[in-house]
């Protein structure tokens, strides 16, 4: 096959994610969809607002680990004290995950997360 089109790192729909993270993701690697890979939010728990990140991936692929990282500047990432909110199905072999971060959002600190993916053995 060509690897321009077929290979991991490829991106033949030009939307900024590699067949590899499509995959990941449970996304359509030929139909651009870069803002529907990963989202953001915030969930309200009790009174607190925690950082939530929300993705696809396959259900029952365990050979596809995914976990959650945090950074407070973009540059060093490690892993994030999250707790999955909730799992939904959505008919169609996906599962939607929601991670929340396990400390509330404060005015005084900057958190971002990421999924960071890989294929286990």
């Amino acid at each position: 096959g060509n690897s321009a089109v077929s290979g991991n790192l490829a991106d033949p729909d030009f939307d900024g994610l590699t067949n590899f993270v499509e995959f990941i993701l449970a996304s359509d690697p030929l139909i651009p969809n870069p803002h529907n890979a990963v989202q953001g939010g915030v969930i309200e728990v009790g009174v607190e607002d925690y950082l939530a990140i929300i993705f696809r991936r396959w259900v029952g692929a365990e050979e596809l680990a995914t976990s959650i990282q945090s950074s407070v500047d973009g540059n060093v990432w490690t892993t994030a004290e999250v707790v999955r909110d909730s799992i939904s199905l959505n008919g169609d072999g996906t599962q939607t995950e929601v991670w929340r971060s396990t400390d509330p959002i404060t005015a005084k600190r900057v958190e971002l997360l990421r999924v960071l993916g890989s294929i286990t053995q």
